[in-house]
């Protein structure tokens, strides 16, 4: 996924081509699902099941999150200049390539890992609605990276709890939530 995401940017934008790619990767893992042998239950697939994860998922997660957290730490300053001005990240001696490349692969491992949670209609909802929020809120990206988690944190304890005590579905009441947020910011600017 990351590599065919980071072969096609430049020819259709990245978000066009993520949407393209995660479009055909789930296309693909239904057909495949649908020759197996055993029974897959599509809904767990296509919305995702809180309930169903285990010890090892969180631990996988966590682990996930330290990486990603420790590759922010390190290459804050080079993503900054990257996502400012390309150009001269390459004419200051970043390697952009490696950059974008790492990047896109702790996407992707982040998505398939959270892809049991929220299920895959809804996970990029969940990964771009609070970033889109944070941009409204903060003008500089370290402060825009600072909002999105809180964002993030907001919304989904408030969707684990509504979700529990209301008896809804997680990953819908979160996206729910989420554009909510959105939009209130949106109008209030």
């Amino acid at each position: 996924f990351a590599f065919l995401v980071f072969k096609l940017k430049d020819v259709s934008g990245s978000n066009a081509t993520i949407s393209l790619i995660a479009s055909m990767m789930l296309s693909i893992s239904l057909i495949i699902a649908s020759f197996s042998s055993t029974y897959v239950n599509i809904d767990r697939l296509l919305f995702g099941d809180i309930i169903a994860v285990t010890n090892y998922d969180i631990i996988i997660l966590v682990t996930i999150f330290i990486i990603v957290d420790g590759f922010i730490k390190i290459f804050l300053n080079q993503i900054t200049l990257i996502v400012l001005n390309r150009d001269i990240a390459i004419i200051r001696n970043v390697n952009v390539a490696f950059i974008e490349l790492t990047f896109l692969i702790l996407l992707s491992i982040t998505v398939f890992s959270a892809i049991k949670i929220v299920g895959t209609l809804l996970v990029t909802s969940i990964l771009i609605i609070p970033a889109m929020s944070a941009r409204l809120v903060a003008k500089n990206p370290v402060p825009m990276i600072i909002a999105a988690v809180i964002i993030s944190l907001i919304t989904n304890i408030i969707a684990i709890t509504s979700s529990f005590y209301l008896d809804l579905s997680l990953a819908p009441i979160t996206i729910l939530l989420a554009t909510v947020i959105f939009t209130a910011l949106l109008l209030r600017n």
